[in-house]
C-alpha cells in the first residue's frame, strides 16, 4: 500500500480508494441458551428508527430475537473458553482471539472481493493467484471462479504486515451476530441479485398488500445500488456502514 500521502483535512478521491473495510469491535454477547432451544422463551419485536413505519421493510420481515452484546478493550473483556460459558452471563466472542493474541478488534472487507480492472462478469471469472488484483469497492464486477487455494493466497498476500488473511467462519459469525443486535439491522438481510455480479447491489423489496386479508408482505423486484434505501437492506446495519454482499 505503501506511504499514505494524505493529511488530515485532505481530499481523497474515489478513483485513489483501492478497498473499503468496515470496523468490527471486540465484544460479548449474553448467551440466553446452550443450543436446547427449547429454553427459549421470549422473543424481542425488532427496535428500529422505521418502528412507526406501517410499511417498513422490517416490519414486513416480522419479529427477531435481538442479541445483547457489549464492547470492551482486550484489556477489559477477556478471552473466555467455551466450558466457561454459562447462561444469562457474557461470551467473548472467539473471532477476537488470533492465536495467543486477544484483539481489539479486526477490518473486514465492505464488499466482496472483486477483480481490479475486469470491465466484464467473465473476465473477473479467473483462477490465478494475483494479490494485486483484489479491490473491495462497490459496483465492481465479483471475483469468481477462483478455488479456495488462490483465494486463500491472494488474502495472505493481500498485505502481509497487516496479517490479512481469507475471512474465517468465527469472524463471519461475529458479523452475523452483530446484525441482529441493537447495532445491527435486526433481522434478515437482502440478498445481491445483480445479474452481472456486480459488488454492493440489493433486491428492492416491492410491499404489496393482500386484498383478502389486508396484510402486508414483500416481493422481490429489481436489483438497486449498495447507497439507496434498497441497498441498505444488503448491509448487516441497515445503513450505509455496514457489511455488504
Amino acid at each position: 500500500m505503501g506511504k499514505c500521502r494524505y493529511g488530515v483535512g485532505s481530499k481523497i478521491e474515489e478513483d485513489d480508494i483501492e478497498s473499503y473495510f468496515v470496523w468490527i469491535p471486540r465484544y460479548q454477547y449474553r448467551i440466553w441458551d446452550m443450543g436446547k432451544y427449547t429454553t427459549v422463551n421470549s422473543i424481542t419485536s425488532l427496535q428500529n428508527s422505521f418502528v412507526d413505519n406501517e410499511t417498513s421493510y422490517r416490519r414486513m420481515f416480522g419479529n427477531t430475537r435481538i442479541i445483547d452484546i457489549k464492547f470492551g478493550s482486550a484489556d477489559k473483556i477477556a478471552r473466555m473458553n467455551e466450558s466457561e460459558a454459562t447462561i444469562g452471563e457474557y461470551y467473548t466472542h472467539p473471532a477476537f482471539s488470533l492465536g495467543d493474541k486477544n484483539l481489539n478488534g479486526f477490518w473486514m472487507g465492505k464488499f466482496e472481493t472483486g477483480y481490479k480492472g475486469a470491465k466484464s462478469k467473465e473476465e473477473a471469472s479467473t483462477n490465478v493467484e494475483d494479490k494485486d488484483s483484489v479491490i473491495i469497492k462497490p459496483n465492481v464486477y465479483s471475483w469468481r471462479g477462483i478455488v479456495v487455494k488462490n483465494i486463500f493466497m491472494n488474502s495472505y498476500n493481500y498485505e502481509r504486515g497487516l496479517d490479512s488473511h481469507m475471512l474465517k467462519n468465527t469472524e463471519w459469525g461475529a458479523v452475523a451476530y452483530l446484525s441482529h443486535s441493537p447495532y445491527g439491522i435486526g433481522t434478515g438481510i437482502s440478498v445481491n441479485n445483480n445479474s452481472d455480479y456486480l459488488t454492493g447491489y440489493s433486491t428492492e423489496m416491492n410491499i404489496i398488500q393482500n386484498s383478502i386479508t389486508g396484510n402486508y408482505g414483500v416481493a422481490p423486484s429489481k436489483t438497486q445500488p449498495y447507497n439507496t434505501l434498497s441497498g441498505y437492506l444488503a448491509s448487516t446495519t441497515g445503513n450505509i456502514t455496514g457489511v455488504y454482499d
